[in-house]
């Protein structure tokens, strides 16, 4: 489920006149942290590119492992953004006197409304009132700066996709039976591989899986997730992503396309490499 799903889903219907000024607010939050986000990004990538064309250093000494692990700013969250801005003006054009007569007031549109403004709110704390003022700190201390903040709404978003995913789902307890055997075998029998990383031998697990049993494990995943079980959970790295594909990982020198998963069977949790075939 992609985030802000189910305001997406509700924006299907027609506006609602009560909700005039929700509209709008919504336009202008989204529209202010789309801009705002957009230059960060931008800032983030150029210093980083400055450093590496100028050092020579390697990926992760100038900043590349924070350019990573903040992707989903550039690959999901400006995009959701951008949808937000242009939809939520769109209701508010679109709100005429009439539609108020022939289509009653959405409770869950407006709740959900509600519910995204509050969390834009949150995620525009995380911004310095003046972008501008960045340009004042040392390189080291800018990138370092810019990757806080990225990462901060980064959680902020996964924190409030993880409610919006599970939060119609009743707690419930995972029997090991209840666990399809690919995950098991998956968990429980990963392949050791050995790669070179800085000089020195690495070991990794992975384990070699078909598209369509990484989209059963997509569902499975979602429904192990949604019961909440701390023994129990299956975390994709790109968890934003409705479907995961295989890439590549300059950050650990691992080049071989993959997927990373971290999945928790009642024991320890295991970092896991899969490999798509």
């Amino acid at each position: 489920m992609a985030l802000f799903f189910k305001i997406f889903r509700l924006f299907q219907k027609e506006p609602h006149p009560s909700l005039l000024e929700a509209y709008s607010l919504l336009n202008t939050l989204s529209s202010s942290l789309y801009t705002s986000l957009l230059k960060l990004k931008k800032m983030q990538k150029e210093l980083i590119q400055n450093n590496l064309s100028q050092t020579k250093l390697n990926f992760r000494r100038t900043g590349g492992i924070g350019l990573v692990k903040t992707a989903f700013i550039e690959e999901d969250f400006l995009h959701k953004l951008k949808l937000l801005e242009e939809q939520s003006e769109s209701r508010f054009s679109k709100v005429a006197p009439e539609i108020q007569v022939r289509q009653p007031l959405s409770p869950l549109e407006k709740i959900e409304i509600e519910k995204i403004i509050i969390f834009l709110h949150k995620v525009k704390q995380e911004l310095p009132d003046n972008l501008n003022d960045l340009e004042s700190l040392s390189f080291s201390e800018k990138l370092l700066k810019i990757e806080v903040i990225l990462r901060n709404i980064s959680n902020l978003a996964k924190e409030f996709h993880n409610v919006e995913k599970y939060e119609r789902n009743l707690a419930a307890e995972i029997e090991r039976t209840k666990i399809s055997s690919l995950l098991k075998r998956i968990y429980e029998s990963p392949q050791v591989r050995e790669y070179e990383m800085n000089e020195r031998k690495e070991k990794i697990f992975v384990y070699p899986i078909t598209p369509a049993q990484l989209r059963k494990l997509e569902k499975e995943a979602d429904k192990i997730n949604a019961c909440k079980d701390p023994s129990y959970e299956v975390k994709w790295t790109r968890w934003w992503r409705e479907r995961q594909r295989p890439e590549t990982d300059v950050t650990t020198g691992f080049l071989e396309p993959h997927i990373n998963v971290t999945i928790k069977l009642g024991g320890k949790k295991k970092d896991i490499h899969l490999l798509v075939a």
